[in-house]
């Protein structure tokens, strides 16, 4: 009862907690952002590469939620 089982709630069947609500705020802010037309194209780069980076960020958190649950 401590953790949601909803569907909604969780992602890569653990508990969304702080960490991933930020994470896909932030990747959808950044989504925004670059679809937005006249951006400079450095900086559209660096853009991807930070949504690119916030995935892989989420994807190392999970293994470390794995590690604390299944204990």
């Amino acid at each position: 009862m401590a953790i949601p089982h909803n569907k909604k709630y969780r992602i890569h069947s653990f508990p969304k907690d702080a960490f991933h609500i930020a994470c896909i705020a932030h990747k959808t802010r950044i989504q925004n952002i670059l679809r937005s037309p006249g951006i400079d194209p450095i900086e559209k780069a660096l853009l991807k590469q930070r949504y690119i980076n916030l995935s892989a960020s989420q994807s190392g958190y999970v293994e470390k939620q794995k590690k604390a649950i299944v204990r």
